[in-house]
C-alpha cells in the first residue's frame, strides 16, 4: 500500500461525515494525479507522468468558524461523491470483485456500517474489510484496500 492510499485510508477512518475534499483527494489518487496544498488556500492536482499541465481541483476556505472546501473547475466539479452516495463508492471497487456493505450494531459501541470486498474464487476469506459509522465510507475504504492488495 503506497503512503498516499495509507493517508487517504487514514482520513476516511476519522471522517464524520461526506466530504468533497476526500472524494476530490480520492479522484486524484485513483486517476494517478499527484496532489499539493499551495499557500494561498488551492489545491492542485498534478497529472504523472511530469511535465504536463496541473489543475486546480478545489479550494481551501479557513473561515472564521471551521475549514470548507470548495471543488474548483473541471475534472472536480464532475468528481464522483465517493463519501456521500453508494452508487459512487461501488465504481472504487476494483472489476470482477465481489462486495458486501450493511448497516447495524451487535454491540452497542461498534460502528454502523461495514464493508468486504471478496476474490470471486475465495468467498470464505475477504480480501479487505471495513468499519465507519458510514455504510458508504466503509465501502469506499475497503475498496481503497482491495485497489492495494491487487497492485
Amino acid at each position: 500500500m503506497t503512503a498516499e492510499t495509507a493517508d487517504l485510508i487514514e482520513r476516511l477512518t476519522k471522517a464524520t461525515w461526506p466530504d468533497r475534499e476526500l472524494d476530490c483527494l480520492i479522484w486524484a489518487a485513483i486517476n494517478d494525479h499527484d496532489v499539493r496544498y499551495d499557500s494561498n488556500g488551492s489545491v492542485v492536482a498534478i497529472p504523472r507522468p511530469r511535465p504536463t499541465k496541473e489543475f486546480r481541483i478545489g479550494f481551501i476556505d479557513h473561515g472564521m468558524v471551521e475549514r470548507n472546501f470548495y471543488t474548483a473547475g473541471y475534472p472536480s466539479s464532475a468528481t464522483p461523491t465517493y463519501t456521500a452516495s453508494l452508487d459512487a463508492a461501488l465504481t472504487l471497487v476494483p472489476e470482477g470483485l465481489y462486495w458486501l456493505v450493511s448497516e447495524g450494531r451487535t454491540r452497542e459501541t461498534e460502528p454502523l456500517g461495514g464493508a468486504q470486498v471478496f476474490r470471486p474464487s475465495y468467498l470464505v476469506k475477504p480480501l479487505a474489510e471495513a468499519e465507519h459509522e458510514s455504510a458508504v465510507i466503509a465501502l469506499v475504504i475497503v475498496a481503497l484496500k482491495a485497489r492495494a492488495a491487487l497492485a
